[in-house]
């Protein structure tokens, strides 16, 4: 997590959506308060993304469970 910065660093699964592979990719936050209800190294998250301007920012972000 970069707080700061309002990104946050995620392992995900495949999104066949989108043709992507499992992978880890940084990705930026709408609103960098959402971080304030993750731990670093939170182990799993529910998360929404969006394209913008060529980028992919998450609009929404919650430890799973």
């Amino acid at each position: 997590m970069d707080a700061k910065g309002g990104r946050v660093k995620i392992a995900h699964e495949a999104i066949k959506s989108l043709g992507w592979p499992a992978m880890t990719m940084d990705f930026e936050l709408t609103d960098k308060t959402m971080l304030d209800q993750l731990k670093p190294e939170q182990q799993e998250v529910v998360f929404t993304f969006v394209q913008r301007d060529g980028r992919y920012v998450i609009t929404s972000i919650k430890p799973q469970g």
